[in-house]
């Protein structure tokens, strides 16, 4: 890849995290929550792309509706890089 090459990440739906808007990360902003019981699928608006993210349930976690806005933090490992 050259530098300036648009490229598309890809990460597995589980290991993006949501957070409230006020931390650092790509800003969103949540379309749809559907609970599972033990997750939560939301689809998520950055830009023009709609993510599909799934979080765990945690104890004490933030549970975002649709409408809310939330920064989606990436992990250090695990994102995969490709040309567009």
């Amino acid at each position: 890849m050259a530098i300036g090459q648009a490229v598309r990440l890809v990460v597995r739906p589980e290991l993006i995290t949501l957070r409230p808007p006020t931390e650092s990360g790509f800003r969103g902003a949540v379309l749809s929550r559907t609970f599972l019981g033990e997750k939560a699928e939301y689809r998520v608006g950055v830009g023009d792309q709609v993510l599909q993210i799934t979080e765990y349930t945690r104890p004490h976690a933030t549970a975002f509706k649709a409408g809310d806005e939330v920064t989606l933090v990436l992990p250090t490992d695990g994102v995969h890089v490709l040309p567009d």
